[in-house]
Parts: C-alpha cells; sequence; structure tokens
C-alpha cells in the first residue's frame, strides 16, 4: 500500500462522486477507503508514489534530497541547465509545486525546474569533456590584468590583477594594439604579456589485473640512470624519461638510497617514486573502497578490500602542508575554480574534486602540471585529469552524470583517505 493519501483522495473524491465506492474492494480493504473518505488518514504519514514521468530543466542551481522533505540533509546538487528525467510524485509537503523524483532515488523540489522537450543532458558546466578545445596557461612573474567581461576589455577596465602562478582556461588568443590578450572558457579577458602556455601531463594511472604485471612506481626525473650496481660508479645499464613506468610483480625494495628493479639492475631512491604498502589501523571490509596518499614517495593507490586496483602519480604540499591522518571524502564537485587571496590567485576549472577535509580545502582533484611525483600543490592532493576522473568515479559517496555535486550521508558513507 504505497499510494499517497493524496492520490487516494484523488481516487476516493472521484469513486464517491459517481457512486463506486466498492471498485476500492480489489485494491484497498473496505475500512482504509471509509476512513479515507471520512478524512481520518488526513494525518497519518505521507507516503510516496510517483504519477507521470516528465522532462525537465534546472533553471537554478537545485538541491537533491534522500526524501521529499527539506529538512534532511541534502545528498548533491545540481547546476543549471540539465535535462533530466523525472518522476512526479503526489508530494507537495514543503514544496509548492510539488516533488520528483530522480533515476537514482534521489527526491527535489520541482519549484527550481521547468517542462521542456529537450533530450536529457547534464549541465553545461558538468560536461566532462569541458576541457575539449581549451588550452591552460600560467600567469609568470609580474602578474596579469584581467577584464572580467567584453565589454569591461573594452572599455579598458581591469579587474582582478592576476598573481603569479594562476593557471587560466583558455579558449582563444587575440591581438590589440600589439599587445596579446587570452580569452578565458568563462569570457574573462588576460593581458598575455607574462602569461605561458602549458604542456599538461593527463594520464598515468595504471588499473591493476590481478595475476599480470603492474606498475610497481615511475620515473620521476627526466634522464635518470640505472646501474648494473648500487653505485654512482657502476656500468650504466638504461637511461629513463620522467614519468616512465617500472613493471613487474614484485613491490620495489629501497636500500641505502637505492632501488633494485626487477631486471637487476639499481636506480638512484630519489629518482623514483614506487608503490609502497601503507600501514592502516582498520581491517577493510572485503569489498571496501579506500585509498592511500603516500607523502614520501607521492603516490596515489586505491584498494577494494586488501586487493590493489589503481596506481597513479601525485603531487601533494610543497610545504609539507598534507595532514597524515584517517579522512573520508565528504563532497565531491565536478568543476570549481579555486581562488586564494581573494581571487588574485586562482585555478581555472578544476575537475573531479573529492575534498577530504572540506573546511581546510584539502582534495584530491585534476591538476595540469608535469610535476607529479614532486610536491608543488597548496596542499591538496593533485592528479593527472584522467586519473582523477577514475577516482572520482570509482569513490563514495557514487556520482550520477547529472549530478554536479555529491555530499557524505549516513546512509552512503564517502571513501576513505589514509594520508601516511
Amino acid at each position: 500500500m504505497v499510494h499517497t493519501i493524496i492520490a487516494i483522495l484523488k481516487l476516493s473524491k472521484c469513486d464517491a462522486h459517481n457512486n463506486k465506492m466498492d471498485t476500492y474492494d480489489h485494491q484497498y480493504p473496505r475500512w482504509l477507503a471509509a476512513m479515507v473518505m471520512s478524512g481520518v488518514l488526513f494525518f497519518l504519514p505521507f507516503f510516496v508514489d510517483a504519477t507521470e514521468t516528465i522532462r525537465m530543466r534546472t533553471v537554478r542551481q537545485i538541491v537533491v534530497y534522500g526524501s521529499p522533505n527539506r529538512g534532511t540533509p541534502p545528498v548533491a546538487r545540481i547546476n543549471y541547465g540539465a535535462v533530466l528525467e523525472v518522476e512526479k510524485i503526489t508530494q507537495y509537503r514543503g514544496c509548492k509545486k510539488g516533488w520528483g523524483r530522480l533515476q537514482n532515488g534521489g527526491y527535489l523540489c520541482l519549484s527550481g525546474l521547468r517542462e521542456t522537450a529537450l533530450e536529457p543532458a547534464v549541465a553545461p558546466s558538468d560536461n566532462p569533456d569541458i576541457d575539449a578545445g581549451i588550452d591552460r596557461y600560467i600567469v609568470g612573474k609580474g602578474g596579469a590584468n584581467s577584464f572580467p567581461n567584453r565589454q569591461r576589455f573594452g572599455q579598458r577596465q581591469p579587474g582582478k590583477f592576476l598573481y603569479k602562478g594562476t593557471v587560466l582556461a583558455v579558449k582563444d588568443v587575440i591581438v590589440r594594439g600589439g599587445t596579446r590578450y587570452l580569452i578565458t572558457r568563462d569570457g574573462q579577458y588576460i593581458q598575455g604579456d607574462n602569461v605561458e602556455k602549458m604542456s599538461p601531463v593527463v594520464s598515468l594511472g595504471h588499473e591493476v589485473v590481478r595475476g599480470k604485471p603492474f606498475i610497481l612506481g615511475y620515473v620521476i626525473n627526466d634522464n635518470a640512470v640505472s646501474h648494473n650496481a648500487p653505485d654512482e660508479a657502476a656500468g650504466m645499464v638504461q637511461t629513463w624519461r620522467q614519468f616512465d613506468p617500472v613493471m613487474g610483480t614484485t613491490l620495489l625494495t629501497e636500500s641505502f638510497g637505492w632501488v633494485s628493479l626487477p631486471d637487476g639492475s639499481h636506480m638512484r631512491d630519489d629518482d623514483v617514486g614506487r608503490v609502497r604498502l601503507p600501514s592502516i589501523s582498520f581491517t577493510p571490509e572485503p569489498n571496501e573502497k579506500w585509498i592511500a596518499v603516500d607523502l614520501a614517495e607521492q603516490i596515489v593507490t586505491a584498494y577494494e578490500g586488501t586487493s590493489l586496483v589503481y596506481i597513479a602519480l601525485a603531487s601533494t604540499g610543497k610545504k609539507g602542508n598534507t595532514e597524515p591522518g584517517n579522512y573520508r571524502v565528504k563532497w565531491k564537485r565536478r568543476l570549481q575554480t579555486m581562488n586564494m587571496y581573494g581571487g588574485h590567485l586562482r585555478v581555472d576549472d578544476v575537475q573531479w574534486v573529492m575534498y577530504y577535509i572540506p573546511k581546510r580545502g584539502f582534495a584530491l582533484h585534476s591538476a595540469w602540471h608535469r610535476n607529479f611525483g614532486h610536491p608543488v600543490s597548496h596542499g591538496c592532493v593533485n592528479l593527472p585529469s584522467d586519473d582523477a576522473r577514475w577516482l572520482y568515479e570509482w569513490t563514495t559517496p557514487t556520482s550520477w552524470p547529472f549530478e554536479s555535486e555529491d555530499f557524505d550521508t549516513e546512509t552512503e558513507k564517502g571513501t576513505r583517505v589514509i594520508v601516511f
């Protein structure tokens, strides 16, 4: 018996008007129909049931709840411009336009949506390929003037002055009066005198297949050399390039500053980031997902139970401010521009953000540099974009494609993150 009181009352009113009370006999007990007719059930708890499925477009950011009740904690948010398949339900409490149910079981108030004939689609800002056709530039010494829009640019009225280290998502480059200007994805104009194009690494990660060789570590410096003995004076075996993987089936070991490689050669420990088993204070459930961040080796590993499933090279805080501890993913965001110093230092369009200390801004997320394997961040765990996406889609809270943000809840805890 899952029909809402509203649905039953509608049926009761119609059937009573037509003197068809006994049509309830096959579906509802006569006592229930009588109570509905008399209004006794009006004060009983609401049930929810879908009445129809419609296609709707978000006209502002929408909060998703685990039940049709604004008093419950949010489970997700959906940005402006998403087109969703929504089941309208017969529940209006706390929302004048009624509630809708999504295909994943979440509930949203329909006041922030409008019916549409458009095909289902994610919000424009949540397009996973939002970087297509975009180049990354970094502001260098001397900084750069920015203009918030085309009109302000035409009037030569600058906005924020951007500090060294600002990373821009650039869709076009123009020249005006002999000066180069960059146009960002969101329509800002940036003076380009002190700005340099970046060549980011987008993928270094490796999915582990049981019984097959996997990445034991990464060479983190260009022109690193392996020797036939743990001695700089020993014969050279091979010259390695930055980010070359070291493959094998047994974890690498280190002794007196040298790492023994699978082929019997040796490499300076400073030249290789190697996979190590973390020391943990909990016993994972057989299929429990958890992540380990190795600060010494700059390696991120993902596990299911005790099985290693993914390996990626990372970059943590350059000032040693990525703090060790046992955390959980609390908040996930598909896209975010990260600002510091009042917006004078920023990183545009950071994707696949997984906050494990939200109040202090510590997260795993994508980054666009070539320094993986070395600490370079302001405290977050930087990952190549494809590797951050893999972890984002793998971790809990579960992220449906149409959800812009997701939150840790009592019913679905975020994936554990061990920083050691």
